[in-house]
């Protein structure tokens, strides 16, 4: 099974689904040909009325090299830092919160590059490696092209308490909030976020 993201919608590939997947705004559909899979992209970044699209398939890994193919793939690695009070890290970027995350550079492994990242974009110093949580995938256009980002995310550990926010990234604020009062509903950020954050709380990490 694959989740790809489109801003606030996604598209879920997988070879069965739960019924109470199909809810308001949800489209359910057989893979049959490739060229529907131009329509569903389009669907998800313009219509209105539609929050998701699941693509039932009995082959979910050539249906997923199929819309693969649709985009320029990049891979970025990214952590979710918590401290000894049960708080966690969020940047604020570009208006948004956010987890720090970003590309890996050539060669480089997933769990350097987001230790890296989570360095560079907080300016954090007391900085652990814990786990691995889970592997997100979105979808946004640049420049005229439309890309496909792999992100890698790791648990990580730190007490530190001042931090630099890394401005040239569009960085305002580096904060710590309270899990126990971690409220989505009023927060602005993204829903890879809010599914990096549930799957940690999920595992117990």
């Amino acid at each position: 099974m694959y989740k790809v993201f489109f801003n606030d919608k996604f598209v879920l590939l997988t070879d069965k689904y739960e019924y109470d997947v199909l809810g308001k705004g949800v489209l359910l559909l057989r893979y049959e040909d490739f060229e529907e899979l131009h329509f569903v992209i389009a669907l998800l970044n313009e219509s209105k009325f539609v929050s998701a699209v699941v693509i039932l398939s009995t082959d979910v890994e050539e249906l997923w090299a199929d819309f693969r193919s649709h985009f320029v793939e990049i891979d970025a690695a990214g952590g979710l830092v918590t401290n000894s009070r049960n708080e966690l890290l969020l940047i604020h970027r570009n208006g948004l919160w956010d987890l720090p995350k970003g590309k890996l550079e050539e060669s480089e492994h997933a769990s350097d590059g987001a230790l890296r990242e989570v360095e560079e974009e907080c300016g954090i110093t007391d900085l652990q490696l814990v786990d691995k949580i889970t592997t997100t995938y979105h979808v946004y256009s640049m420049k005229g092209f439309t890309y496909l980002k792999r992100t890698f995310w790791y648990s990580m550990i730190s007490n530190q308490e001042e931090f630099v926010p890394q401005g040239d990234e569009g960085i305002d604020k580096v904060e710590w909030v309270k899990i126990e009062e971690f409220n989505w509903d009023n927060l602005e950020t993204y829903a890879s976020i809010k599914e990096v954050v549930n799957q940690f709380l999920v595992l117990g990490a």
